[in-house]
């Protein structure tokens, strides 16, 4: 059973030909999709997995109940343990998002760090993403050194900050920030859902 996690910049305004392409083939081969409940990619997301009333999605959120979830499906909260309301609190819920992925497909405004995080945090744990950018309105596929660092040569400052954001994640973790939350996400919680 394949779950692909779904993201993308907030700033996103529509989701682009490539991808609801890309995403209606994922949903032939019955996919389960883990998604995000903030304003842009994905709301946008949200919508064309409802629109198709598509059930095997799971939204996560880091603020309780979920800001947006269109189909009105599961919902995952991940509690940071941090007080602040900043990118912080949500870098939590994608750090757990891919690793509960199987693969990722992000669509990117080309400056959201936050993107660009999930992408390096994909492939360094081995899986593959694909990614929307709009330079030139292709879907890339991540899945190779070259490929990564092709985006981290086009994209410097996204790149410089995608990797602090991680880093930090990374520190917090090893001063046992309460992230590892058991039964989060099993084989068994996808089958049911």
């Amino acid at each position: 059973m394949s779950a692909m996690m779904l993201g993308g910049s907030r700033k996103i305004s529509q989701l682009p030909p490539p991808v609801v392409e890309f995403l209606a083939e994922m949903m032939e081969k019955r996919y389960w999709f883990l998604v995000g409940d903030a304003p842009g990619a994905d709301s946008f997301f949200q919508k064309v997995l409802h629109s198709a009333g598509y059930p095997r999605v799971v939204v996560f959120t880091s603020v309780g109940q979920a800001r947006a979830n269109a189909g009105q499906w599961e919902e995952r909260y991940i509690d940071s343990g941090l007080k602040s309301q900043s990118a912080a609190k949500h870098t939590v819920k994608d750090r757990i998002m891919v690793s509960k992925a199987d693969e990722g497909l992000m669509v990117w405004d080309g400056s959201s760090p936050g993107t660009l995080a999930n992408v390096i945090d994909l492939f360094e744990a081995e899986k593959s993403s694909r990614i929307w950018t709009p330079d030139d309105d292709l879907l890339w596929t991540v899945d190779s050194p070259s490929h990564l660092e092709g985006l981290r040569c086009r994209f410097p400052e996204a790149a410089s900050e995608a990797q602090k954001r991680l880093a930090t994640y990374r520190r917090r973790i090893s001063k046992s920030l309460p992230v590892a939350q058991s039964g989060l996400f099993d084989d068994e919680g996808l089958a049911s859902a």
